[in-house]
């Protein structure tokens, strides 16, 4: 397989594709689980179809071209899992080409292959939670060509375009997800040391990026949410508790990819012949590489997922040692085993327990039918709590999406305006059944006693609205 896709030509991108497609196809066609990012992202598309303000009239901490993509596509296709995952299945496709187009015209590596691509491919698909359609995987659509603008300055190439295109993609790409944008640290970094530009590009290197986030800012400005976009996108690290849908018995799953990884390393550094820009090239991915871990500090929903934001840096080296040695019998084993490893962990850990211990990982990152169910199906709920579930067969009736953002109001009912603004949602949006997790609407219903004659407590932190 390997000796196929070390030649230049660029029809097997069309192989690449339909390899792609296969890899997903039973992803596409089961329909066995959602996992609870999906969940909220399929929440967030419909409650903004309805016509809610991100933010003002929906509290999370998704970025706001994320929540637009997802706004789009519930409007297109409704709830649909299955279009969140063809979108995915796309951008995967097309960040391939667009990555091994990049190290094709730079001449990254000694030969022209469409070896990256196969191996991004690969790569994208080593967890079964990597299909689905996610802030990260949106924003490095935007984060692989900025690596293109690194490469033609560091190879002194002084257009001042492309100092203000880097800065443009790397803050769009902030603003489908926001760890990303570390990158713009790791970006001049490598100017620095690379390149010796006037200050006047690396100026405009910060323009082009600030530039996108604040006509978003002005956007939320001129719909009365400028404070939320900063409390709940802007510093949702610190405004959002951590939700970590992962255990430590998951990373035995990733060492297949890092040990390619420490093997791309080892030729690289020990058995590679390189001309000057190819060197640049080798930090600039390395700086990358360390930007995207450093990303994975600050994530507010830390799943497997997350982990796309190392691929292109994890693939540029993984391929120098596939590319560095020669077509042989042996090679195409090792490239074999990298890829049955890898499909083996994916379907394994997505469709057979017993393949693989991590229950406790599918535990937090599958939604499963929760308690009382059947009474929120089709009803407008609002849930104070994490068990998104619920959302799966009913729709988000108030602002309250995220219980970490919410608690400003709910556990702080000394205060007039949180009332004043918990009354409103009640009395205007009239969510069919309230579900509170946490313990706290009884004393909101103390405090609001005409709200409460409106509402059946059926069970312990379970109302529904009175007919």
């Amino acid at each position: 397989m390997l000796s196929f896709f070390r030649v230049n030509d660029p029809y097997r991108l069309i192989v690449i594709f339909f390899l792609l497609l296969i890899i997903r196809l039973p992803f596409l066609i089961s329909d066995v689980f959602l996992t609870i990012p999906e969940v909220l992202q399929l929440t967030i598309g419909s409650a903004l179809d309805e016509g809610k303000v991100l933010y003002s009239e929906l509290w999370t901490t998704y970025a706001p071209f994320s929540a637009g993509v997802y706004w789009f596509l519930d409007w297109a296709f409704g709830k649909s899992q299955l279009a969140h995952q063809i979108v995915s299945l796309l951008l995967v496709f097309i960040q391939a080409a667009t990555l091994n187009g990049i190290f094709l015209e730079n001449k990254a590596y000694n030969e022209n292959a469409y070896t990256p691509a196969l191996v991004y491919i690969i790569l994208l698909n080593i967890f079964f939670d990597f299909s689905s359609l996610s802030p990260v995987l949106m924003s490095m659509t935007l984060i692989i060509p900025s690596i293109g603008y690194i490469f033609q300055r560091v190879d002194k190439k002084t257009r001042d375009e492309i100092f203000l295109n880097t800065g443009v993609f790397l803050g769009i790409a902030t603003l489908f997800h926001l760890t990303t944008g570390v990158f713009i640290l790791s970006t001049i970094l490598s100017l620095i040391i690379f390149s010796a530009s006037l200050l006047r590009r690396y100026l405009l290197l910060l323009l082009g990026y600030v530039l996108p986030i604040t006509l978003t800012w002005l956007y939320y400005l001129y719909n009365g949410a400028e404070f939320e976009f900063w409390k709940f996108f802007l510093f949702s690290p610190q405004s959002a508790d951590r939700e970590l849908y992962l255990s430590l018995d998951l990373w035995i799953v990733m060492i297949v990819p890092f040990l390619f990884l420490l093997i791309g390393f080892y030729h690289v550094t020990l058995k590679g012949r390189y001309v000057n820009y190819q060197v640049r090239y080798l930090y600039v991915m390395f700086f990358g590489l360390c930007a995207s871990v450093f990303a994975l500090l600050f994530e507010v929903r830390l799943s497997p997922h997350q982990l796309i934001i190392t691929a292109p840096f994890i693939t540029f080296f993984i391929c120098h040692y596939f590319l560095l040695k020669r077509n042989s019998l042996g090679l195409e084993v090792i490239f074999t085993v990298f890829v049955t490893a890898v499909l083996v962990i994916n379907y394994g850990t997505a469709f057979n327990d017993r393949t693989f211990k991590i229950s406790e990982t599918k535990a937090k990152l599958i939604s499963s039918t929760p308690e009382h169910s059947k009474s929120t199906q089709g009803k407008r709920i609002l849930l104070y709590g994490k068990s998104y579930s619920y959302y799966e067969q009913s729709t988000l009736a108030s602002m309250y999406l995220q219980p970490d953002l919410s608690q400003v109001h709910f556990e702080n009912l000394d205060y007039y305006d949180n009332l004043s603004s918990i009354y409103s949602v009640l009395t205007n949006s009239k969510p069919e059944v309230i579900i509170d997790e946490i313990g706290s609407f009884e004393k909101i219903f103390d405090r609001l006693p005409l709200v409460a004659l409106k509402y059946d407590k059926v069970k312990e932190g379970v109302y529904i609205l009175k007919n």
